[in-house]
């Protein structure tokens, strides 16, 4: 609380353990268009910092995605991530959550002005 230098009782430090893999995709544009695909997966677990009425919630996610190449060095990434956050009383509100990322991915090519004749 404010100027006693205590944290409120709700709270408490948050923690998150995240580990990923990605399979790196083929740079050659002769390679078959699935070999061109980056493929990731990921588990995340997370102690967050919440707490109400003693009851600490924590949330696991699941991840998956793909960087999908358009050009030579441009990736559309999409991605899909499933999370379960629940305190350990069950009586209290459980989330599902599902997360979707669409980004591009473009390399400095695309910024660099090409010589005039």
């Amino acid at each position: 609380t404010e100027g006693t230098g205590t944290a409120p009782a709700d709270l408490r430090n948050s923690t998150r353990f995240a580990i990923g893999g990605e399979r790196v995709a083929s740079r050659d544009p002769l390679a078959h268009w699935f070999d061109r695909v980056a493929y990731r997966l990921g588990f995340a677990y997370t102690a967050t910092c919440y707490r109400p009425d003693g009851n600490p919630v924590n949330e696991w996610a699941l991840s998956a995605g793909a960087g999908i190449p358009f050009s030579r060095d441009a990736r559309l990434n999409l991605g899909v991530e499933y999370a379960h956050r629940a305190a350990t009383n069950p009586s209290l509100i459980t989330d599902n959550i599902i997360r979707v990322v669409l980004s591009l991915t473009i390399s400095e090519q695309w910024f660099v002005r090409p010589d005039e004749e």
